[in-house]
C-alpha cells in the first residue's frame, strides 16, 4: 500500500506531501486544484505516462527537476526524476535510466502496481462495462486461472508442431520407399558381385599355385643341367679309364 506521496513541480502542484492512512482516503478540493493532477502524477511515476514535459509547472525553472516520490508500507520507495541532468528512478538499492515508454522491471517489483488499480474520472467502471467473455478472462487472469489456458494453447501448439513433423516424416519415408524401388536390380547384381569377388578370390590362389610350381620347375630345371653335366663328366672319365686300361695293356707298352 502507498503510505505517502510527494510532488514537485507536476503541474499545479510545486511541492505537494500527501500522507495516507490505512484504509480508504478521500482527497477533495475546489475544482482545478489539482486533485486530478495527483492521479497524473502517480501515472508518471508508476507507468511512465504521460510523456514528454508538458507536465511540468509553468512557475517552475528550466533547471527545476519535476520528480514525484512514494514511500510503500513495506518501507521501500521509488523517485521519478527528470531534469536537464537526470530522466530516471530511484529506489534504495537501484539508480535507473528511464528508457523510451518502459518502466524498468526493479521498479514495478517494489511498486506492485498495475493500470487496474487506476480509474479516473469519466473512465468506464471497472468490468461492468466488460462482455461477459472480457470480464471472465480479467477474472481468471486475478485469481489465477489463465495458466490453464497458457498450459493449454501450449500442449496444443506442441501437438500441431509434432503433427506437422510427423507428416514431413512419413512423406519423406514414402518417397524413400519409391525410390528404392528403383534400386531393386541391385539385389541380383549384388550376387554378381559376388561371384566376381569369390572367382577373383579363387584365381589369386590358383596364381600363387602357379608361382609355387614355377619356382619348384625352376628348381627342377636347374638340378637336370646339373645331372645332365655331371652325366656328361662321368661318361668322358670312363671312356678314359678304357682308353688307359687298354693302352696299359697293349704290347708297345710292355716292350717300353
Amino acid at each position: 500500500m502507498i503510505e505517502a506521496v510527494e510532488i514537485i513541480n507536476f503541474q499545479p502542484h510545486e511541492n505537494t506531501v500527501l500522507e495516507f492512512a490505512p484504509g480508504v482516503n478521500v482527497i477533495k478540493g475546489q475544482s482545478r486544484s489539482g486533485k486530478s493532477s495527483i492521479i497524473r502524477s502517480l501515472e508518471w511515476l508508476f507507468f511512465n505516462r504521460p510523456r514528454g514535459e508538458g507536465f511540468k509547472s509553468h512557475f517552475a525553472q528550466k533547471q527545476d527537476p519535476v520528480s514525484v516520490s512514494s514511500e510503500f508500507n513495506d518501507g521501500q520507495w521509488i523517485v521519478r526524476t527528470k531534469d536537464r541532468a537526470i530522466n530516471g528512478y530511484l529506489s534504495e538499492d537501484h539508480t535507473l535510466k528511464a528508457f523510451k515508454t518502459d518502466v524498468p522491471q526493479e521498479i514495478t517489483d517494489i511498486s506492485r502496481i498495475d493500470r487496474v488499480n487506476f480509474q479516473k474520472q469519466g473512465d468506464p467502471y471497472f468490468l461492468i462495462g466488460e462482455t461477459p467473455g472480457q470480464a471472465g478472462k480479467k477474472l481468471n487472469e486475478f485469481i489465477g486461472l489463465t495458466i490453464i489456458d497458457k498450459v493449454r494453447d501450449a500442449i496444443n501448439h506442441n501437438i500441431r508442431v509434432w503433427n506437422t513433423k510427423l507428416n514431413i516424416t512419413e512423406e519423406s519415408l514414402e518417397k524413400t520407399n519409391k525410390d528404392l524401388l528403383n534400386y531393386d536390380h541391385l539385389k541380383p547384381a549384388e550376387k554378381l558381385v559376388n561371384q566376381i569377388d569369390k572367382s577373383n578370390r579363387s584365381l589369386a590362389e590358383r596364381s600363387m599355385e602357379i608361382e609355387v610350381l614355377e619356382e619348384i620347375t625352376e628348381g627342377l630345371l636347374a638340378c637336370q643341367s646339373d645331372l645332365d653335366e655331371a652325366k656328361s663328366k662321368l661318361k668322358i672319365e670312363t671312356d678314359f679309364t678304357l682308353i688307359t686300361t687298354q693302352f696299359l695293356n697293349s704290347k708297345d707298352f710292355n716292350l717300353k
